[in-house]
């Protein structure tokens, strides 16, 4: 059975070079296959060129923000997940990422085994996803299929 960080393209975009650097480590460790870029201009570029099936972005970041990058990434058509990891706690930014569309929004410092169990159940729901858009088989049916990781 292949696990499900096997499968795994992330792309991190975070301006704080110490911690994107942890974060990456700590996800490539996993197996996860792993980009890292340090502003939205940056990772706006990686995005076009490559195929993620996940983003992970800060809010505050240099040339293009947080939410910017998420408003192109959705122009695009592109349904890939995006979670926030910033320090912003403010309602008003929580509200406006989830309307822009994000999947998942983190306060730092967040423990890296909870951020971990929130990519797996993303990445378990995203399967899910395709596995009821490929076949006529019902959600029940494609959650039991489904290899779960731990979390």
């Amino acid at each position: 059975m292949i696990s499900l960080e096997e499968q795994v393209r992330i792309l991190i975009c975070e301006d704080d070079v110490s911690f994107s650097s942890l974060l990456a480590d700590f996800l490539r460790r996993l197996n996860f296959e792993v980009d890292l870029c340090h502003d939205g201009s940056e990772g706006l570029n990686s995005f076009r060129q490559r195929h993620y099936d996940l983003c992970l972005l800060d809010i505050n970041m240099p040339q293009t923000n947080g939410f910017e990058m998420l408003e192109q990434i959705r122009k695009t058509g592109s349904d890939v997940p995006v979670m926030f990891l910033t320090e912003r706690k403010a309602v008003e930014d929580v509200v406006r990422a989830y309307n822009l569309g994000c999947d998942d929004y983190l306060l730092k410092p967040c423990p890296m085994d909870i951020l971990l169990c929130k990519i797996r159940a993303i990445m378990r729901r995203c399967q899910i996803g395709r596995k009821n858009t490929e076949s006529s088989s019902t959600w029940a049916t494609a959650y039991i299929s489904t290899p779960f990781a731990r979390c």
